[in-house]
């Protein structure tokens, strides 16, 4: 006998299978986590807590101080879109989940893949942190590091690592040149 009010209920296939199906998909992968909050500022100081960079903080000063509030809100940005898409393809399966199975273990995967790609870009920005805040005279290796961490995510912080290349390459004509 099927609950009414259940938050799951059962879909048994035509193969013999049963698949149990969240009724509201907020039950199953909620966008919001009641008690959670993250702060992402700069200035004074960039907490990665948005981002899922825990409890890391940069004292970071001027220049490098929105390079990370920009990193941060980028990967914070990628993690969402991954729920999203998440939450996207679940619905697809609850809509017929005898035969959009298959298609939810395809997407998994590749979303899986998606957050393991998006955890290693968050240990690269917890070095990147850690660096400018340790040894903020280090500008060359610094901006080295936002670049490769830029390309990875992509989007407005790659597009800015382009302006510092172009920056960096008018600099060295310029160097050539004797100007």
């Amino acid at each position: 006998m099927r609950w009414p009010f259940g938050k799951t209920y059962s879909q048994r296939c035509p193969d013999g299978s049963i698949k149990t199906v969240y009724r509201n998909i907020d039950d199953a992968f909620p966008l919001f986590i009641p008690g959670w909050q993250g702060d992402v500022t700069a200035g004074a100081g960039a907490s990665a807590a948005a981002a899922g960079l825990g409890d890391v903080k940069a004292e970071v000063k001027g220049a490098y101080a929105s390079k990370v509030q920009a990193v941060v809100f980028a990967i914070d940005e990628l993690t969402q879109t991954v729920m999203i898409n998440f939450r996207s393809v679940y619905l697809a399966f609850a809509t017929d989940p005898c035969a959009n199975s298959d298609f939810l273990r395809r997407e998994i995967e590749k979303l899986v893949a998606e957050q393991q790609r998006i955890a290693r870009l968050r240990i690269q920005a917890k070095a990147l942190i850690e660096l400018a805040r340790a040894q903020p005279d280090q500008t060359v290796e610094i901006l080295k590091m936002f670049k490769e961490l830029a390309g990875g995510i992509g989007g407005s912080v790659a597009r800015e690592a382009v302006a510092i290349e172009i920056v960096e390459a008018r600099q060295l004509a310029d160097k050539w040149t004797g100007q």
